[in-house]
């Protein structure tokens, strides 16, 4: 069990409970100790969920390894392998997707079985519903992955036309600009001094050397020699920042965002912010400090304003994922992350407020807080209520605003029809008491 939980028989019944224990490598010292005490506790209802058969957790749920082992059947197995410095790639997408699958199955079962059976779990699904399910599924495995990896399930490349690989990668690599811009200042730098020093040919005492007037008197020729000194002494000394400007310039990225090492702050629900958090910084583990990054995640909803707007500086990197507010129990939900993003833009120092960068499905932009925002191409079929209301907004509060004066002016004409008093359709929607 996990440090600080008062584990034990008083605190909680596990007579009737399936357990699932679920770990990549298998022995996860936290999840392998509790599958122990679980197997205790739980007998034959305890599964566990690995990357790989042959591990700890297997054999502490009674699976041998053995040539001729029989197999007890409380073994899942994702089929990424065994993955001993993988940063949260595949083994966190298979997971994801096996126990996606786990809980299609379950579903299916579930509205195949007996109705007592359904009535007495809650369940309250009917087929077509997992059905549905089942297609969203489907249509994100066969079509929505290989549009944003840029290949097939048959390792074939796509045509650009059918993924959005190229403008996930175009915007990585402008963010690259910004992580790599303290070694491409060091490099030239490091060319612009060798350059000079060995051909004795400063910039600005090659230039008073070039343009020398003769007619000037020695004292004054004395003068502009020291003039042209000091000048190449202070660019020697702002090289670095000479040449990190100039990068800019022709780069064409903020000009006055601080210098040095980057933060980059991951923005969504709990477990992607921190799944992407730990997978950046698992990237940058081996870097070198001058091209390295630091990498925060913050729920966009939730605690972002108040753990990071005071945190803001020039050159901060904001990624949010952003939900897709068309979907009305998802439109307060998109109008909150836009109103924090919003806080976070409101901060500047010298021109340079923080860059944000939006992934999501609604193509709603407000410039004034947005820098970039990547458009998800939609690949499921449409939910009821988009067919319903066929509301085109795509801003979230003026969508929220639209469907709310549907919802009053349906309740005026039911009202003056004389039919019974309640809650238009549409105004349920509105209030989310409708599920997409």
């Amino acid at each position: 069990p996990m440090a600080g939980f008062a584990f034990s028989s008083l605190t909680l019944s596990l007579k009737h409970a399936i357990v699932v224990s679920i770990s990549h490598s298998g022995q996860t010292f936290p999840t392998l100790h509790a599958t122990h005490a679980l197997r205790k506790v739980c007998g034959d209802r305890l599964f566990v969920l690995t990357g790989a058969i042959d591990s700890k957790m297997s054999a502490a749920v009674g699976q041998r390894s053995s040539p001729g082992a029989p197999w007890i059947g409380r073994v899942w197995y994702t089929f990424s392998g065994w993955r001993p410095s993988e940063a949260l790639t595949v083994s966190t997408v298979s997971a994801h997707h096996t126990l996606s699958e786990l809980l299609l199955y379950l579903g299916k079962k579930a509205c195949r079985g007996d109705a007592d059976f359904r009535s007495a779990m809650g369940f309250k699904f009917s087929t077509a519903d997992v059905l549905d399910i089942v297609r969203l599924n489907d249509s994100l495995v066969t079509s929505g992955a290989p549009s944003l990896v840029g290949f097939d399930s048959a390792r074939k490349k796509l045509p650009a036309a059918e993924s959005q690989e190229g403008p996930l990668r175009a915007q990585g690599r402008r963010w690259a600009l910004h992580i790599l811009e303290t070694p491409y200042a060091w490099c030239l730098s490091t060319a612009y001094i060798f350059a000079t020093i060995i051909s004795g040919k400063p910039l600005f005492s090659s230039l008073r050397n070039h343009y020398w007037d003769k007619s000037v008197n020695a004292q004054g020729q004395d003068a502009l020699t020291y003039i042209a000194l000091i000048l190449d002494s202070l660019l020697y000394s702002f090289l670095p920042l000479f040449f990190s400007f100039l990068l800019r310039i022709v780069q064409w990225r903020p000009l006055f965002a601080r210098l040095g090492k980057r933060t980059i702050v991951i923005g969504d629900v709990p477990y992607i912010n921190q799944l992407i958090e730990s997978y950046v910084s698992k990237l940058f583990a081996e870097s070198y400090s001058i091209a390295s990054v630091d990498v925060h995640g913050a729920n966009a909803v939730d605690h972002l304003v108040h753990r990071f707007t005071h945190r803001v500086v020039r050159g901060l990197l904001i990624a949010v994922g952003r939900p897709d507010g068309r979907l009305f129990a998802l439109t307060k939900a998109e109008s909150w992350v836009l109103m924090a993003l919003q806080q976070c833009k409101s901060i500047v120092h010298l021109l340079s407020p923080p860059e944000i960068l939006t992934v999501g499905h609604n193509p709603y932009i407000n410039p004034s807080v947005i820098d970039t925002h990547l458009e998800l191409e939609r690949r499921r079929p449409k939910f009821f209520c988009e067919v319903l209301s066929n509301v085109t907004d795509t801003e979230p509060l003026t969508r929220n605003a639209v469907i709310r004066t549907m919802a009053e002016q349906k309740a005026r004409i039911e009202l003056v029809d004389g039919s019974e008093a309640r809650e238009p359709l549409c105004a349920q929607h509105a209030n989310g008491l409708m599920m997409t």
